[in-house]
């Protein structure tokens, strides 16, 4: 079976080093060509300036969340640079295996979405019993989780583009944007499945990404507002066209892109 083409978007803002070594670890693990590219949500301390050189593309946008970011990248993906895979990374993470890519385009094959289980979710740890549902933790039988974390995950793009679209761009700021968005997945049939009202499995693998040391941008004003987003559309599923709501949104959404545009 041909390989097929990947897209590894990363999301930053403000971390300059961890995306720096982000980027290296990418560079030395992964053993066959995907095109890597940098969305950078406003960020004041030189990270657009320190990457350009290692990535294949960068966008410098102004500040405007992470679900803005996030969509920047799918819009980037979908719209300007299709691929038939597409990996999303938080720039808080490493990679540390050369399988990684292996396993998880292997993952992405055959489920449609993959997410990554986090080692910050220990399986000896009172906290977390029960959120573990089963699973191998391979490409075939990934581990099934009732939690789910946005720092990585990966979807077919097809998938994407007839039956998911964009991250809701109701939420703003931090939170809640990946939890839904991924729900639409799993009522797509892909990732996962819904277990009942309000009871959800997600589809995740736990190998070849490690966290780094970081300050964490979490808003809790943000993510109150969310929620109550979150609360709305619960379950609701459905498909998500435009990274935007109105004409305002959406010649702010693609200011950044202009040089896609410009005649000539």
């Amino acid at each position: 079976m041909p390989q097929a083409s990947i897209g590894i978007a990363i999301t930053t803002y403000n971390r300059r080093a961890q995306l720096l070594k982000l980027v290296e670890s990418i560079r030395e693990h992964c053993t066959r060509p995907v095109h890597l590219a940098v969305f950078d949500d406003g960020s004041r301390d030189g990270s657009v300036a320190a990457v350009a050189p290692l990535v294949d593309m960068v966008l410098e946008a102004p500040n405007g969340g992470i679900p803005v970011n996030k969509n920047r990248a799918l819009f980037y993906f979908l719209a300007l640079r299709p691929v038939e895979q597409l990996i999303l990374l938080e720039d808080d993470v490493v990679v540390t295996s050369r399988r990684w890519l292996r396993l998880w385009s292997r993952a992405i094959r055959r489920h449609g979405h993959i997410n990554f289980s986090s080692p910050r979710w220990p399986r000896d740890n009172p906290q977390f019993h029960g959120r573990l549902l089963g699973g191998k933790a391979t490409a075939r039988s990934p581990e099934r989780w009732s939690i789910v974390s946005g720092a990585c995950c990966g979807c077919d793009a097809a998938v994407l583009r007839q039956r998911v679209g964009y991250v809701n761009p109701r939420f703003r700021g931090y939170g809640y944007e990946h939890i839904e968005w991924t729900r639409r997945f799993l009522l797509a049939g892909h990732g996962g499945r819904q277990r009942g009202e309000h009871r959800w499995s997600y589809l995740s693998l736990p190998h070849g990404l490690a966290f780094q040391e970081s300050v964490s941008n979490r808003d809790a004003d943000a993510i109150a507002r969310n929620a109550a987003v979150m609360a709305e559309l619960q379950g609701a599923g459905g498909f998500v066209p435009r990274p935007w709501r109105d004409e305002e949104e959406r010649k702010r959404f693609l200011a950044p892109f202009a040089r896609w545009f410009s005649p000539g």
